[in-house]
């Protein structure tokens, strides 16, 4: 949802300068951009409010000390405000009367209507692997980036205890995770993650996490080491679990569902439906191979070569190499 947000600021930032200029807004009136931010803001300040590790990120600090609380029922309470929200910019796009910010506001409700769509089908259909090293990891690395000012380094340990269930009102994240792929597993006919990337992503979770002690060392943080303790003992039990539950029943086909497929396909903005575009991409290549029998049969008659199948004919011609020519001749004067 972060990366996608981030490419959706750049997308109503950029693209509709071509689009829009067919509405032909006033002269030097930039009023309606200010209107299509405090819409995308909205959405932003609910993922925000859902995953305060991408407050962190966008250099927030009100939020270094939060933590996500990945349990059904969060994410329960996150799409109830995100369709509300969806209400809300269908009600608004209807009386919108500044198009580009009409325009915007449908990008802004396909983008959640698709994000609905998907998790739907990850609920009904998909056991997931949920990383619980690489979670922690990322959402300390925000606040002990180099970059980011000493002063709000030391909320990690913060946010860390909190990891570790550590702190009042808090289960460690481990537990919550274990939960929710627990959850899904008790699914009926669940598609399971794929070996490769989980045998992968375990296989460098020790590093990780010896990567976030050397974190705390190299920013002489305080207070670290007991969570720090426990998180890596949280880890290698919540890892250990994930083979025994998960892996073992990971698929080997790396392909995605079709269902899948057609969601991800959704999010590059392609809405043809999978079968549909590989008819058209097999058409397509039966008309280049047409297009390419003539040619070919020009060259092997030219060269007298034996076949004029043009497969024959292109590794007849790879067999002759071009010589290289010193472009630092061109280039140095010499």
């Amino acid at each position: 949802m972060k990366g996608f947000l981030a490419l959706l600021v750049l997308t109503l930032s950029f693209l509709p300068i071509k689009v829009r200029s067919q509405t032909k807004p006033e002269k030097n009136d930039r009023s309606w951009i200010d209107q299509s931010n405090r819409y995308t803001k909205q959405l932003i300040d609910l993922d925000k409010k859902y995953t305060p590790e991408y407050g962190s990120a966008q250099g927030l600090a009100e939020y270094d000390t939060q933590i996500a609380i990945p349990t059904l029922a969060n994410q329960r309470a996150e799409r109830k405000e995100q369709e509300a929200l969806v209400a809300r910019y269908v009600a608004a796009a209807k009386t919108e009367k500044a198009g580009p910010v009409a325009q915007d506001l449908h990008i802004l409700i396909d983008h959640l209507k698709l994000g609905f769509r998907r998790q739907d089908f990850e609920m009904r259909r998909k056991v997931p692997f949920l990383n619980a090293a690489s979670m922690i990891y990322d959402g300390l690395e925000i606040l002990l980036d180099d970059q980011t000012p000493a002063a709000r380094r030391q909320a990690a340990v913060v946010r860390m205890q909190k990891y570790a269930g550590l702190e009042k009102g808090y289960r460690p994240l481990t537990a919550t995770l274990q939960d929710r792929v627990a959850q899904q597993i008790a699914g009926h006919d669940m598609i399971y993650p794929s070996r490769q990337q989980m045998e992968v992503e375990l296989s460098r979770n020790e590093s990780i996490i010896t990567g976030i002690a050397e974190l705390c060392q190299k920013h002489k943080l305080t207070g670290w080491e007991q969570p720090y303790a426990e998180l890596k003992k949280q880890v290698q039990a919540y890892d250990q679990w994930t083979r025994e539950q998960v892996l073992i029943k990971a698929r080997t086909d790396f392909r995605l569902p079709p269902e899948e497929y057609a969601l991800a396909l959704e999010d590059y903005g392609i809405d043809i439906p999978p079968a549909q575009l590989a008819k058209i991409a097999h058409a397509a290549f039966t008309e280049i191979q047409n297009e390419m029998k003539p040619i070919a049969e020009q060259i092997a008659k030219k060269r007298n070569l034996p076949s004029r199948n043009y497969r024959d004919v292109i590794r007849e011609l790879k067999k002759n190499k071009f010589m290289a020519i010193p472009l630092f001749r061109f280039t140095s004067g010499t």
